[in-house]
């Protein structure tokens, strides 16, 4: 395993990154970007167990990290969550990542606020998309899933605060690909029931791992 580590940045945004990419395949089949939640970093369940199975497949993982909402930072603070906002911070990295001589066949894996990052840029670069946790509650974030239809996977807790019933079935007409965590909140699992929270995610990796056949 190599580990390389970036730090991007620029008058507005402060951004660091870790490439994940395994030295002995030289079949790389692809590169899969991270974008963690707000207070959810690339170690959490939801981010981890994609991101260790798809690094297991032949894929480099590009992990980003940036806390938007701590009040110490001067930079990485949007003052309101607006799609603008959110697509001048995906215009950035893109940008800076550009130099990395990345694979061309690339995947978006993201929970949460990194859906809304997500769903304000261009997600024509991507081939599949897995959106964890997305932030229904914003209309771009809920357009841009249904827009990329086939090539999307939304996973989501019936009990997650952004969850809506009736924007999940929008989704199923649009061919994008669901799957419910029952009893799930924002982070898939299932409040005071360790066991069952491990056993939705094993559900959860089958679902995930379908999808990337």
């Amino acid at each position: 395993m190599n580990i390389e580590l970036y730090d991007f940045s620029n008058n507005s945004f402060e951004v660091k990154a870790s490439h994940y990419s395994n030295i002995t395949d030289s079949a790389c089949k692809g590169v899969c970007l991270v974008f963690p939640g707000a207070e959810y970093s690339h170690m959490g369940p939801c981010l981890y167990y994609p991101s260790k199975f798809l690094l297991e497949q032949g894929y480099d993982i590009l992990n980003f990290e940036y806390n938007f909402r701590q009040n110490g930072s001067r930079k990485e603070r949007f003052p309101k969550d607006n799609e603008n906002a959110y697509k001048e911070f995906f215009d950035f990295l893109m940008t800076k990542i550009n130099d990395l001589k990345l694979p061309s066949t690339k995947l978006a894996l993201a929970k949460s606020l990194g859906t809304r990052i997500i769903a304000a840029g261009n997600t024509d670069i991507f081939q599949k998309v897995f959106w964890f946790t997305p932030a229904l509650k914003d209309n771009f974030v809920k357009q841009k899933i249904s827009k990329e239809g086939e090539k999307s996977s939304v996973f989501i807790g019936d009990e997650d605060f952004f969850f809506d019933e009736k924007v999940i079935e929008t989704f199923e007409q649009s061919l994008v690909k669901v799957h419910v965590v029952k009893n799930g909140d924002n982070g898939l699992e299932i409040n005071k029931n360790l066991i069952q929270s491990i056993d939705e995610m094993k559900n959860v990796m089958g679902a995930f791992q379908k999808f990337l056949a």
